[in-house]
């Protein structure tokens, strides 16, 4: 995950690397987070990049990755949280 952590920024998912047979499709769902050690957190939106926004300020933040082959098999990781997250200047 890269960006800034400060309302108005954005942050990046980076899928990383899965090895599978077949191909991959990779899903990826952004949680807020109430600590640093990623709990209380909450579903707050979807895809390869978030938008930080006012609801996030004191937040943290991570991104959950689920990934499916075509025989159906799956396997999830979950990044570091980031943040705080700050109010804009």
């Amino acid at each position: 995950m890269s960006g800034t952590t400060i309302e108005g920024g954005t942050l990046a998912a980076d899928g990383g690397v899965w090895t599978s047979t077949g191909p991959v499709t990779l899903v990826y769902t952004w949680q807020r987070c109430l600590g640093a050690e990623g709990t209380g957190c909450t579903d707050v939106g979807m895809g390869t990049a978030y938008p930080l926004g006012v609801d996030d300020i004191g937040s943290y933040l991570r991104v959950s990755v689920v990934a499916w082959n075509d025989g159906g098999d799956s396997a999830a990781a979950v990044s570091d949280t980031t943040g705080p997250i700050y109010p804009a200047a």
